[in-house]
């Protein structure tokens, strides 16, 4: 069981996780399928700052205030509440960046 759990782990780490942005809570509104890998990654500039709530489709991610992935940071895991209106824990239209739980 050990093994297969760091199996699992290391498939998430090399291949990211796969991701739905939108735009507006509750999982409404302009979208974008995206990934989060282990290194730093931004959406661009259309992006930056307008995310109001994340599908993480299972996986495990880590955001980031900064498009270089320093400053504020938190996860979004499944379970982790309000990551379908980010603006109850304090994240509606901040985000700028990624990287997978790792």
């Amino acid at each position: 069981m050990f093994t297969f759990l760091l199996i699992l782990l290391f498939v998430a780490v090399v291949n990211g996780v796969d991701i739905k942005i939108y735009a507006d809570a509750y999982f409404q509104g302009e979208y974008s399928n995206t990934r989060c890998n282990y290194k730093c990654e931004g959406w661009g500039r259309y992006w930056d700052r307008k995310i109001s709530s994340i599908d993480t489709k299972g996986g495990c991610i880590r955001v980031f205030d900064d498009s270089s992935c320093n400053g504020d940071s938190t996860y979004i895991y499944p379970g982790t509440p309000s990551h379908d209106n980010l603006e109850e824990i304090g994240w509606n239209d901040r985000i700028m960046a990624c990287t997978s739980c790792n």
